[in-house]
């Protein structure tokens, strides 16, 4: 079994349509917390893996909010939930 594990800090080549071809083949996505859900989410669906998430020891929430660069998907259910 493969794993993709992602924490922390946003990843810029890993928010592009090239993921596939820059992780290769992978089974599941670990997000070991401190991620915005838009982000985790591009990468499981990108991916087409199941996703288990640990959420992560940041209470301000600043990290949840989006990058200048990378601005996440506005017609999504996280959206919704992070008042985006």
């Amino acid at each position: 079994m493969r794993l993709l594990a992602i924490s922390d800090k946003i990843v810029p080549s890993l928010y592009t349509p090239g993921i596939r071809q820059l992780v290769g083949r992978v089974n599941l996505v670990l997000s070991c917390g401190d991620l915005p859900n838009y982000y985790i989410d591009y990468i499981a669906s990108m991916l087409d893996v199941p996703c288990f998430m640990v959420q992560g020891n940041h209470a301000s929430g600043q990290e949840f909010r989006h990058v200048n660069h990378l601005v996440p998907p506005r017609a999504t259910p996280w959206t919704w939930m992070n008042g985006w």
